[in-house]
């Protein structure tokens, strides 16, 4: 996770996410929300593992790596943490 990524999610007031990684397939998935069933995709999630959180019922959040498109995620986010 990035610096400039966790700063922005405290700004959005966000809670804090698992502090561990979900494990699929060998992929480490970060941030994450168990008990929400919510992950953020920092970077592009190889299709299997997306498909595999999908299939346990998790919504992903897209991010990318261009900050100026992360408002938009910050609200799906928030909107998926019930904030």
């Amino acid at each position: 996770m990035t610096a400039q990524w966790h700063a922005a999610a405290v700004e959005h007031g966000l809670p804090a996410s698992d502090p561990d990684p979900l494990q699929v397939d060998g992929h480490a998935v970060h941030p994450v929300w168990r008990s929400h069933y919510v992950a953020a995709a920092l970077t592009a999630l190889p299709k299997h593992v997306a498909s595999v959180l999908e299939d346990r019922g998790f919504e992903i959040v897209p991010f990318g790596e261009d900050a100026a498109a992360w408002p938009r995620a910050f609200q799906q986010l928030a909107n998926a943490l019930g904030r």
